[in-house]
């Protein structure tokens, strides 16, 4: 992010000087999407496999414990 901000901010800066044509404009600018598409890319990645496999285990460990305190709950209220 702080890249990006810094090249627009040098790219502003150099329409304001008389340099020479070195810089390419267009491919420095293509250089800028494909560095923000691939950040984009990195913050909005799916879960890996092992993340899901995890939380799948967790979800069978919490209904198996869910599962554990409905006996429970059932023979207090048969001992009633």
């Amino acid at each position: 992010m702080y890249g990006s901000l810094f090249y627009v901010l040098a790219y502003i800066v150099s329409l304001g000087c008389e340099i020479e044509n070195r810089v390419k404009v267009g491919l420095m600018n293509w250089h800028l999407i494909e560095i923000n598409t691939f950040v984009l890319f990195l913050t909005l990645a799916p879960s890996s496999y092992s993340d899901f496999l995890e939380k799948q285990k967790q979800i069978q460990e919490n209904e198996s414990v869910i599962e554990g305190l409905i006996d429970r709950i059932e023979e207090l209220e048969s001992k009633l």
